[in-house]
């Protein structure tokens, strides 16, 4: 009796091929679409970076905890002409519920620490004089103070265009370079 031999089919591999490259196309999406929905990657495109040390940042959104002195990304609202609405800002947490804020001709302060000196170098382009921005004030619930870093005195950052409310927090921001 003669034994018989199974001949493969000759397009046997590039069909395990194609099976392989389907199914590592759909585990990287899924692998992309779960890791999207944490992290998102954020370049600091300015000529002049509030916090001059970094240039990219690695947000995670799942941060729900806002401590000062960490840096955090929230949506730029009513921050015109420097940011859009919506754009991305990634800046250092000063200031939280309860603190007590004093701006004046000094600088800025939050609970009698000094955080940025007094000169309010925005208030010209923004078409208003320093003495604008000298207030008192204790920060509510669910609002936050931010600042650049003491390296970048022309940071465009809180005393200029307030608190950030709550809901415009992203998430932490990790520098990367």
């Amino acid at each position: 009796m003669e034994a018989t031999t199974q001949r493969q089919h000759p397009l046997w591999i590039l069909t395990k091929m194609i099976w392989l490259g389907i199914f590592m196309v759909i585990g990287a999406s899924i692998l992309f679409h779960l890791v999207g929905q944490r992290y998102q990657v954020v370049f600091d495109t300015q000529a002049e970076r509030c916090i001059p040390e970094y240039s990219v940042y690695l947000v995670d959104r799942s941060v729900t905890t806002f401590e000062r002195g960490g840096i955090y990304t929230f949506t730029a609202r009513n921050m015109t002409p420097y940011f859009e609405d919506g754009q991305p800002i990634g800046k250092y947490l000063a200031g939280v519920a309860g603190d007590h804020v004093v701006q004046n001709k000094h600088g800025v302060f939050i609970n009698g620490t000094q955080i940025a000196d007094g000169n309010y170098a925005a208030a010209e382009k923004l078409g208003v004089s320093p003495e604008h921005y000298h207030k008192t004030f204790v920060i509510p619930e669910g609002h936050f103070f931010f600042v650049g870093s003491r390296t970048a005195p022309r940071s465009f950052d809180s005393r200029y265009y307030g608190l950030v409310n709550q809901d415009q927090l992203v998430g932490g921001a990790n520098p990367l370079w």
